[in-house]
C-alpha cells in the first residue's frame, strides 16, 4: 500500500499531465495552419519589405571610413572585405548602403552588375578583365606604386565575390587575377562582398587575406531590430508561450519570442524571415466557412508561435557536398553545380529535384540557392561530417 506523501505526488504529476494534454487539445483545436492566400499575401509583403536599416547604416559607416583613411594615408589599405553568411543580400545592401557616398570627388563603380559567370572556368578571368576594364580607370604610374591622394577618387564594388571563381581545376585562377588588380590598381579603393563559406574555401586554397588585409563582418540584427522589422507585416498577433496555451499568453512572451527568433536566425534577416513565417498561425475561431474565402491579414487573429529551425532530411554524402558548393558560391546553375561537383549530369538533377522537394533548395528562375532557414542545422550537419565550412560571422 502506497504511503499518503507518494500518493498524493502522483496524483499531482497525474493532475499535470492530464493538463499538458487538455492544453495541447485546446491549442490543436484554436491554432491552425494559415490559409494559403493568406501566406501568399504575407509572403509576398515580405519581399517587398526594405532592407534593414541597422544593415545599410552598418556597411554605409564602415564603408566610409575606410575610404576615408584611404584618401588621407599613403599606407592605408585600399580594399575592404565586408563577410556575411550565404543567404543574406549583401548584393542589394552594397547597392542601396553605397549610393549616398557618391560626389564629385568620389565615383561608384559596378563593374559587375550584371556580371554572369561564363560557363567555362578558364573564360572567368577574361571576363572579369573585360568587365573591370570597362569602368575602373587605368593606373597611372608604375605598377605598385601609390597612387596620389589627389588621384584617389575611385572606388569599384565587387559586391559577390562567390560569383568570380568555380570550385573546380583551375576554377580559382580568377581569383589570383583578381588580387592583382587590386594591388596594381592603387589609385582605386575595392569594396568586395564575400559570403564567409567561400572566404573560408579560398583563404585555404589561395590565402586571399595576404592580399585582402582588411576584412569586417556585416553585423548581426538584434532581438529589437528584428522586431522593427518585422512587426509592421502584422499590426495585431497573440505570442504564445511555450506551452502554446492561447490563455497564458502574456505581454512578457513577446519579448521571449524575439529573443529566440534572433538566437535562432543567428541575426541575419532573411533566416529570421522564413523562421517567422512558419511560426505564423491563426485561430480557429477566425476561419471562414468557405475554405476557399480570401482574407486580408489585418482581417485575422494571427497567432506567432515559439520559432522552430525546420528539420532537415537525411542527407547522403552527394547531398553534401551538394549543398556545399552551393554555399560555398551562394547560388549556381545547374550546369556550374555539375562542374564543380564533377558528378553525372543526371545524378545531380535527381539530387536536386529530391532536396527541392523537401524544402532544402529552391530555383529562382535559373539559379539555385538554399532556403535560408535550414543554413543553421546545415551548417552543424557539414561541420559534423568533417566538411569545411564558413563559420558563422559575429
Amino acid at each position: 500500500m502506497k504511503s499518503p506523501l507518494i500518493q498524493s505526488l502522483i496524483n499531482r504529476i497525474q493532475d499535470r499531465f492530464s493538463q499538458a494534454k487538455s492544453t495541447a487539445r485546446n491549442t490543436e483545436a484554436v491554432v491552425r495552419p494559415l490559409p494559403e492566400e493568406t501566406r501568399t499575401q504575407i509572403v509576398q509583403r515580405l519581399d517587398q519589405l526594405p532592407l534593414p536599416k541597422p544593415c545599410l547604416e552598418a556597411v554605409r559607416q564602415t564603408c566610409s571610413d575606410a575610404i576615408a583613411r584611404w584618401q588621407t594615408s599613403l599606407e592605408a589599405a585600399n580594399s575592404l572585405v565586408i563577410l556575411t553568411e550565404p543567404v543574406v543580400p549583401l548584393n542589394d545592401i552594397l547597392l542601396q548602403s553605397l549610393a549616398e557616398l557618391e560626389s564629385d570627388t568620389l565615383h561608384i563603380h559596378h563593374p559587375l552588375k550584371t556580371y554572369q559567370r561564363p560557363y567555362d572556368p578558364l573564360q572567368i578571368s577574361a571576363s572579369l578583365s573585360e568587365a573591370l576594364d570597362g569602368v575602373v580607370p587605368a593606373e597611372q604610374g608604375a605598377a605598385d606604386t601609390p597612387a596620389t591622394l589627389e588621384q584617389r577618387q575611385h572606388v569599384v564594388v565587387i559586391s559577390a565575390l562567390e560569383q568570380c571563381f568555380l570550385r573546380c581545376i583551375q576554377g580559382w585562377e580568377s581569383i589570383e587575377h583578381l588580387q592583382k588588380q587590386v594591388v596594381h590598381r592603387q589609385s582605386c579603393f575595392w569594396i568586395i562582398g564575400c559570403s564567409s563559406w567561400a572566404w573560408a574555401f579560398l583563404e585555404r586554397v589561395c590565402r586571399t587575406s595576404t592580399y585582402l588585409e582588411q576584412v569586417s563582418p556585416l553585423p548581426k540584427l538584434t532581438d529589437e531590430e528584428l522586431r522593427d522589422w518585422l512587426a509592421s507585416l502584422v499590426k495585431e498577433a497573440i505570442f504564445l508561450n511555450d506551452s502554446r496555451d492561447i490563455s497564458a499568453a502574456k505581454a512578457g512572451d513577446r519579448q521571449s519570442y524575439w529573443s529566440a527568433l534572433a538566437n535562432l536566425s543567428e541575426g541575419r534577416s532573411t533566416i529570421a524571415a522564413q523562421l517567422w513565417l512558419h511560426s505564423l498561425g491563426i485561430q480557429a475561431a477566425d476561419l471562414p466557412d468557405d475554405e476557399s474565402a480570401s482574407l486580408a491579414p489585418e482581417d485575422l487573429s494571427l497567432c506567432l508561435r515559439k520559432p522552430v529551425l525546420p528539420s532537415l532530411p537525411k542527407l547522403d554524402q552527394t547531398d553534401r557536398y551538394l549543398l556545399q558548393s552551393l554555399l560555398i558560391h551562394g547560388s549556381l546553375t545547374q550546369a556550374h553545380l555539375t562542374l564543380s561537383l564533377g558528378e553525372a549530369e543526371t545524378q545531380v538533377r535527381s539530387r536536386l529535384q529530391i532536396l527541392r522537394r523537401e524544402g532544402v533548395v529552391r530555383h529562382d528562375r535559373d539559379r539555385i540557392t538554399l532556403n535560408p532557414g535550414h543554413l543553421p542545422r546545415l551548417r552543424n550537419e557539414l561541420s559534423n561530417n568533417n566538411f569545411l565550412v564558413g563559420e558563422e560571422v559575429s
